[in-house]
């Protein structure tokens, strides 16, 4: 009479479901549903389920997969929920938040784990923040657990299935130098931390942004400015040059009544045009007309811009709008909606992919999420909604803005990305929570590690405190360092272990050395003065 968890570890699976599946969100289903109908033919079913991987994108796939697998088989068994190895900091955070809130927006989860390289009383604050969103899952989740199989099939995703990661192609968009498409890396809008109209504190700014190790990759890319009069135009504009040196392009975001009056004297990169939310008028369409010609003059790309509001309000400025822009000979649109709150901005994103799939062009799409909330509770809105749509697929530019001054949405941009899996700036650290069969001090060893290999873009390493699971829930790493019995180390590459037993004082060295001997470091550089 004791309940039993169902664990599937991605990197785990046995050799018999790795020659039919791979290592993949499959194979996990299969052998977690092969374990179910055991219990199933016992009359056993005290029982709960959890995907185990450190990849949101693996994980978010498996479990859709399996809550249809149950459907296909009359099962209905809760679900526990979690990135696990999720990391420490910022980083564990967002991974945890992306991958987890992603499924309770689907109605799927029924408990919640966030697994951090922390004291266990650090990840218990994180888990109640995420849960206390989805306060009755059955009842306010736009899909429930039972509709799960018919989740797989929804028309919004347009041909790219839940159960596996493919982005969304939707033509193509120019923004300056960059190129906004499915072969291109999605791009970070950053809003402007001073008033258009003064262009040397922007430009400080520009000048004077550094984060971490990888500066010269989590940067400012795009920057975003608010024009409202003939001063803001004028302090754009002399802020542009030094930008475009930088190679940073730049985006005046105008009401349709400023634009219509100023857009022919406007130097920036892409206009952003705001598309009110409702059908226009007459009054209406000619001041986008009148803005529209003035981009296409200017060689400028356009960001229809719609607010969060029902979609058919949208979908009523927005045909015109499209109408408008192919009259004015526009080529370059991007479309994005400025959403406010998490749930509605995810399923309004699907709604106009689903309303584009049936459309002879398709847009690239601009992910916004704005909000007055304090800067954690925004990485906790900004990481569901983001992370709910690029772990999909879509999204070719993310924006993130905010009042709270300690946040740095440049850096939360391209975390968010980091932690989705689909634009990577900096190292990919795997690291276990604390246990008691953890045989070194994993916080101080893993800040170690960070310190000495962090600059390292694109590699996954992995820290773990033992053998037990180590080697399964790392099952993405390029190295692993793991803990083979108390002060001594064993060194991984992939899923072999190549070093037994060496001493913790040199496996610090020692695994430098053969991230070095497989050619892939390389020594830090300092970012563009």
């Amino acid at each position: 009479k004791r309940a039993m968890r169902i664990g599937t570890n991605h990197g785990s699976l046995s050799d018999r479901i790795m020659n039919r599946f791979g290592d993949s969100p499959a194979g996990m289903v299969e052998s977690a549903m092969e374990f179910l109908r055991i219990a199933r033919r016992l009359d056993y079913h005290a029982i709960v389920l959890s995907m185990k991987s450190s990849n949101p994108k693996v994980m978010v796939q498996a479990y859709r997969l399996l809550a249809a697998a149950m459907d296909a088989e009359g099962m209905d068994y809760p679900l526990h929920l979690g990135v696990t190895e999720a990391g420490d900091g910022e980083d564990g955070r967002i991974k945890s938040m992306a991958g987890i809130a992603t499924l309770l927006e689907d109605g799927l989860g029924d408990t919640v784990r966030v697994s951090l390289t922390e004291d266990p009383e650090h990840e218990m604050p994180v888990a109640y923040r995420i849960a206390n969103r989805y306060p009755d899952q059955a009842a306010a989740s736009a899909v429930t657990r039972d509709q799960a199989q018919g989740l797989l099939a929804e028309a919004w995703t347009a041909g790219h299935p839940l159960d596996r990661y493919e982005r969304r192609d939707g033509g193509a968009c120019a923004l300056g130098s960059l190129r906004l498409d499915a072969r291109s890396p999605v791009r970070v809008l950053t809003p402007a931390p001073h008033p258009a109209a003064d262009p040397q504190a922007n430009l400080a700014w520009l000048r004077g942004y550094k984060r971490g190790p990888n500066e010269f990759m989590i940067r400012p890319e795009v920057m975003v400015f608010d024009v409202a009069d003939a001063e803001g135009l004028a302090g754009l504009n002399a802020f542009v040059p030094e930008a475009w040196e930088r190679k940073v392009p730049t985006v005046a975001r105008m009401d349709l009544a400023v634009a219509a009056e100023r857009a022919s004297g406007c130097g920036a990169h892409m206009l952003a045009l705001r598309i009110p939310t409702k059908a226009p008028g007459p009054v209406t369409l000619e001041r986008l007309g009148r803005a529209l010609v003035a981009a296409r003059a200017q060689g400028q790309a356009v960001l229809l811009e719609l607010v969060q509001a029902p979609w058919e309000d949208l979908l009523a400025s927005l045909v015109p709008a499209l109408a408008a822009a192919q009259a004015a000979g526009v080529e370059d649109v991007l479309l994005g909606i400025r959403g406010f709150q998490p749930s509605p901005l995810i399923h309004l994103n699907r709604a106009l992919v689903a309303w584009e799939a049936g459309r002879t062009r398709r847009h690239p799409i601009l992910l916004a999420l704005e909000s007055i909330e304090t800067a954690d509770e925004l990485t906790l809105s900004a990481s569901t909604a983001l992370g709910a749509l690029l772990l999909d697929g879509v999204g070719d530019a993310v924006l993130v803005q905010g009042d709270a001054e300690d946040l740095d949405t440049v850096a939360l941009s391209y975390n968010i990305l980091q932690a989705t899996g689909v634009r990577i700036s900096k190292t990919e650290f795997i690291s276990c929570p604390s246990c008691g069969r953890t045989l070194f001090e994993l916080q101080e060893v893993t800040a170690r590690i960070k310190a000495r290999t962090g600059h390292l873009v694109g590699v996954k390493i992995a820290i773990m405190g033992c053998i037990v699971n180590g080697p399964g829930e790392m099952a993405d790493a390029d190295f692993g360092y793991v803990g083979g019995a108390p002060g001594l180390i064993n060194l991984y590459v992939g899923k072999d272990c190549v070093e037994r037993g060496i001493p913790m004082q040199q496996a610090d060295d020692r695994l430098v050395e053969l991230i070095k001997l497989n050619g892939k470091w390389t020594e830090p550089r300092a970012a563009a003065v």
